[in-house]
């Protein structure tokens, strides 16, 4: 069994930062959760997300990764409305002028919003039982070790407390 270490600080609970959260909950005791905004419970958009109303399409690799970290999460989307399929033969291409020939390649892929995607995630993610989220907070900056060049600690400060 590897060796676990005490703790871990992601900054964001993006789909990359939630991801990176679930990712190292294996491999940590306890890992924390920084994000600016405060996160509500449904699938809206949020303002610190560019692009969240934008359809997203989940490829094969993504699905896969997140088909294996949050079992019965893809059943739930598709549930929800979200079409799901092979990439290649159930979904149309249309790329340097031409559409792409359809076939079945093997690969699943799914069709959902960024909100609704998110929200499956965060939530299977919020119920990790070593993950804890520190919401309406921004991470200042990190505190290094001279010696190994490790970060050891970060310096938090919640908004309207005005102070780290």
């Amino acid at each position: 069994m590897p060796t676990r270490h005490s703790s871990a600080v992601v900054v964001g609970a993006s789909m990359s930062g939630l991801l990176a959260v679930r990712a190292l909950s294996d491999r940590f005791e306890r890992v924390t959760v920084v994000e600016r905004d405060v996160l509500k419970e449904g699938d809206d958009a949020r303002k610190g997300v560019p692009q969240s109303a934008h359809a997203h399409g989940l490829l094969a690799s993504g699905y896969r990764v997140m088909d294996r970290y949050f079992p019965g999460m893809m059943d739930e989307l598709e549930a929800l409305g979200a079409p799901r399929g092979d990439v290649v033969g159930d979904f149309l291409w249309f790329q340097y002028g031409r559409w792409k020939l359809r076939h079945d390649s093997g690969l699943r892929g799914i069709t959902v919003s960024r909100p609704c995607l998110e929200a499956a995630v965060r939530r299977r993610v919020k119920a990790t039982p070593n993950v804890t989220f520190l919401e309406g907070a921004e991470g200042v900056s990190p505190r290094l070790d001279a010696a190994t060049g490790h970060v050891t600690a970060l310096s938090v400060q919640r908004r309207g407390y005005g102070r780290e």
